[in-house]
């Protein structure tokens, strides 16, 4: 009598396992994605570092129409995961802004001790967009501009040059 009891318990336990997520054939769900605008810097041609340590970066660009930042409820830029994200280990994005009228984007990023810590160069920061239905958004669509301040404020604008990527990647 356990015998059959153990077995009635192990065929009913067995019936339950595909419930589980194993076997069976399922349909995959794409997870929602963002997209994505990647402003970077490089040096500037023939160079292999800058002349003093980069310790502030500001970043302005328009956007195209078809795509618009993802922005706080009172209208001011969202900073944070999927809005305005800092990318730059050794700084700050200390403040962003957006201005609809002009479509422009424009935000600092400091170094997080001025005195000592270079920015460096490589990304910089990620600013998620929404795009209007079935338009699309290609990098040679942003050009932003760098206004680049080196270590007591020397003006190091010309040794880095911007670059953008446009990247999508999966809502958190």
């Amino acid at each position: 009598m356990e015998k059959l009891t153990l077995c009635i318990c192990t065929v009913l336990f067995m019936n339950l396992l595909p419930g589980c997520g194993g076997g069976g054939a399922s349909s995959a769900v794409t997870p929602p994605m963002n997209t994505a605008i990647v402003v970077s810097a490089s040096l500037a041609s023939g160079l292999t570092k800058t002349s003093v340590p980069i310790s502030g970066i500001e970043v302005t660009f328009s956007l195209p129409q078809q795509a618009a930042p993802v922005l706080n409820s009172d209208g001011t830029l969202q900073i944070g995961e999927t809005g305005l994200k800092n990318l730059n280990a050794n700084g700050a994005i200390q403040s962003g802004g957006f201005n609809p009228a002009t479509r422009t984007v424009k935000f600092i990023l400091v170094s997080n001790n001025v005195a000592t810590t270079d920015l460096g160069t490589g990304e910089i920061a990620r600013l998620t967009v929404t795009l209007s239905a079935g338009s699309q958004l290609l990098a040679q669509d942003i050009h932003p501009v760098y206004k680049v301040a080196g270590q007591g404020t020397v003006d190091i604008s010309s040794e880095i040059v911007p670059t953008v990527s446009i990247v999508t990647y999966q809502k958190p």
